[in-house]
């Protein structure tokens, strides 16, 4: 493109967002980030990127951010026996809980570094928590938000902190930004599908998160859609990816319609359900493999499938989740060996419907129809015999 050594030419790599809304666009769809969308932006945003969703790779801090809001302290009026909300968490409470996870997850650093971490990424915030003196409620001032002078947001009276006694002001954590919004929970399940796909698997990932398409009055939904390419000289094309993802609440039929209709309009692309449970339920079992067979069927008759594929917090919470199948034996340890296919996204359909569903694995599910078409074949040549001789 130069026309000497001395051009300088300069090209702007195009946004993920940018890329999928055109492709949306390409096929006759106009596409739009929903809320949780614009929620798990910011949240990759504030991580620093893929890399950064690694501080959220452990259940200890999903619940920790989820829980440093909901902690409750007895009132200071014991006559009363109410529980008023506390505001943040305080700090030892919350080097507690780190020193759970570093424990539970066998990590190697210490939790002035872990919570370094949190704070550096703007999920927890620093304050003080200060009792008003005229409505005797609670509140939570940030760092730049401390003077000689405060308000109360309760009463709007002005009053001075306990400066004569720092004792009375307790610091605190609260979450911060869109890790604090309700709907940050989901979007947690969402970041780690991505780094599950372009870490663990080693994949390349363009994502778009959570949408609304719009067609010729169909409308189609979803909390993720990845074009998604496997880092194997084995497969060099470009795969469609589309996740129902759930923090600890269940699948429910609605799910399964809204990624029925996806299968629909993208035809032989990979349906993600990504959990951060570790176990699916009976119910929710029940719906997604109905599902698989289906698809199974359509592939066995030749038409245009979609790989089913099911993620709970086993893989989710694990940085390398085949070693961590390994440790967990029975049919964990006995798909493990699988490890350097699982960027397939075929065999890791095939490995999860296994464990999840309970399904036999493609070879053996195929064998089972071909023997039955044949028997049906057979049976069919004895009645047209039959037939011939009456």
């Amino acid at each position: 493109l130069a026309h000497n050594s001395r051009d300088l030419i300069f090209l702007d790599l195009p946004l993920a967002e940018a890329v999928m809304t055109e492709w949306f666009k390409e096929r006759g769809w106009i596409v739009s980030l929903s809320g949780p969308g614009r929620i798990a932006k910011q949240l990759l945003r504030q991580l620093g990127g893929i890399y950064g969703i690694s501080k959220l790779a452990h259940k200890g801090v999903i619940e920790l951010l989820g829980g440093v809001e909901e902690n409750k302290i007895p009132d200071q009026e014991a006559s009363k026996k109410k529980l008023e909300k506390e505001v943040g968490m305080p700090r030892q409470a919350v080097i507690e809980k780190l020193k759970r996870v570093i424990q539970s997850d066998g990590l190697f650093y210490g939790t002035e570094r872990f919570l370094e971490g949190l704070i550096s990424a703007n999920a927890l915030r620093l304050g003080a928590k200060i009792q008003c003196p005229v409505c005797t409620r609670y509140n939570w001032y940030e760092l730049n938000a401390l003077d000689y002078e405060l308000q109360c947001r309760f009463c709007l009276s002005d009053f001075s902190p306990p400066l004569h006694s720092p004792k009375d002001m307790q610091w605190t954590y609260r979450t911060h930004g869109p890790f604090a919004s309700s709907t940050a929970q989901g979007a947690f399940t969402v970041l780690l599908t991505i780094k599950l796909l372009s870490g663990n698997i080693h994949g390349g990932v363009t994502p778009l998160f959570s949408y609304v398409a719009e067609k010729d009055g169909k409308r189609l939904e979803a909390d993720l859609t990845c074009l998604y390419k496997a880092s194997s000289l084995r497969e060099r094309g470009t795969h469609i990816v589309h996740a129902e993802c759930k923090s600890f609440n269940r699948f429910e039929r609605k799910d399964i319609e809204r990624m029925k209709e996806l299968a629909t309009a993208f035809p032989g692309s990979a349906l993600i359900f990504a959990t951060l449970n570790n176990e699916l339920q009976e119910s929710e079992v029940k719906l997604i493999k109905k599902l698989a067979l289906t698809e199974r069927r359509k592939n066995l008759c030749g038409k245009p499938s979609n790989h089913v594929i099911v993620l709970t917090g086993t893989e989710l919470f694990s940085h390398r989740f085949a070693e961590n199948w390994e440790n967990k034996g029975g049919i964990y340890k006995q798909l493990s060996y699988r490890a350097f296919h699982l960027n397939s996204l075929s065999v890791l359909a095939d490995a999860t419907q296994q464990i999840y569903l309970g399904l036999p694995s493609w070879s053996e599910w195929l064998e089972t129809e071909w023997g039955k078409r044949r028997q049906k074949q057979a049976r069919k040549k004895v009645m047209k015999q039959k037939n011939a001789i009456k």
